[in-house]
């Protein structure tokens, strides 16, 4: 792990970026959850971003069910691939978090900058 930059994580996952940045993956997080790796310009994780929060806020939960924050009713599309990932409530909330605290932690990075 001393190869990276961590730039946020949460029980869910994991965002950072490479300590040797080369003109390929300039500008490129990576992004780690569950077994998957994502590697997504700025912003690709504002676009991830939005949808996560209105697939959050438009999916009603079956009401009757004990296990509907576990099922994985929930498909997260990502902004520049033909993947889609299947998810459970729970964990599309952790990635809303992953994904928001990531691009703070970018927006910091670059108001430090300056």
């Amino acid at each position: 792990m001393s190869d990276i930059n961590t730039l946020y994580h949460n029980d869910f996952g994991i965002s950072f970026v490479w300590k040797t940045r080369t003109i390929r993956n300039k500008g490129i997080v990576e992004i780690v959850f569950r077994d998957t790796g994502l590697s997504l310009s700025y912003n690709d994780i504002e676009t991830m971003y939005a949808k996560v929060k209105s697939e959050i806020i438009t999916t009603s939960l079956c009401k009757d069910c004990i296990n509907n924050k576990k099922c994985k009713l929930l498909l997260l599309e990502l902004p520049s691939s033909s993947v889609s990932f299947a998810m459970s409530y729970f964990e599309m909330t952790q990635m809303l978090d992953l994904l928001k605290g990531t691009l703070f932690q970018l927006d910091l990075n670059e108001l430090i900058d300056l």
